[in-house]
């Protein structure tokens, strides 16, 4: 359970800094409003997840959303990548127990 944890958190990471920080930064350079980069960078965020099926891709959309929403209320990574590793590994932790 442990080295799940840290992968999810690594994972959460890892895509909070490209999807929230850098793929933001790069579209604020783009003189878009924050709502349009928030659609496009969940749209983007999606579409990785579509692996999953329709609902999986719509998730993700919904919960990108929400962690842009707490990167950007927070204005620091580590909230909006901390609370993805964390929802991540509730994920998976529910889906091994309900086995």
């Amino acid at each position: 359970i442990a080295l799940v944890l840290i992968t999810s958190l690594l994972t959460g990471y890892s895509e909070e800094l490209f999807f929230r920080s850098y793929l933001y930064k790069k579209l604020e350079e783009l003189k878009l409003g924050k709502i349009h980069i928030i659609i496009t960078i969940n749209l983007i965020f999606s579409l990785g997840h579509f692996y999953e099926g329709l609902e999986g891709g719509i998730n993700a959309f919904i919960m990108g959303s929400f962690f842009s929403v707490v990167f950007l209320w927070k204005k620091n990574i580590h909230y909006s990548a901390i609370v993805h590793g964390l929802y991540n590994f509730s994920v998976l932790l529910i889906s091994y127990l309900s086995i």
